[in-house]
């Protein structure tokens, strides 16, 4: 009873090592999935980078229109302090006033044209008809 015979026993034993091996490359190609998936590709990389470079100018925008709001204020605030002191004809005010009075007005006027061209959204989409690869190469040359 105790007796197994050749065959059966070599039988078994290819069973075992094909069980062997099939598990052996399982495990190996869960490991490359897991590694692959560990560290970021470069496309996602490059995306983020795009996006990421999108918002810094967004928000240098923001803060360059701030800052010209800011300085079209205090400049507004001197032009009403000289209407004030001097009223709004310039036949009244003084020679040096009047040359401070119109210098302040073309600064304001330049500062208003610039807050309009900068508070004008500015959007691209690249057109449908190229890759991926091709709207990076145009980003690159721009940016």
């Amino acid at each position: 009873m105790g007796i197994k015979s050749k065959g059966t026993n070599l039988n078994l034993k290819k069973i075992s090592a094909f069980l062997a091996l099939f598990i052996t490359i399982s495990t190996v190609i869960g490991i490359l999935f897991q590694l692959d998936n560990r560290w970021a590709k470069a496309d996602d990389v490059e995306k983020i980078r795009i996006e990421t470079k999108s918002n810094i100018r967004q928000l240098e925008k923001r803060l360059d229109l701030k800052i010209l709001e800011d300085r079209l204020f205090a400049i507004q605030e001197r032009i009403w302090k000289l209407n004030d002191r001097y009223g709004e004809k310039l036949d009244d005010m003084p020679e040096e006033v009047k040359d401070i009075y119109r210098d302040l007005k073309n600064i304001k006027e330049k500062l208003e044209k610039k807050i309009e061209l900068l508070s004008k959204p500015v959007t691209f989409t690249p057109p449908k008809e190229i890759s991926y690869e091709e709207y990076l190469k145009i980003i690159n040359n721009k940016g």
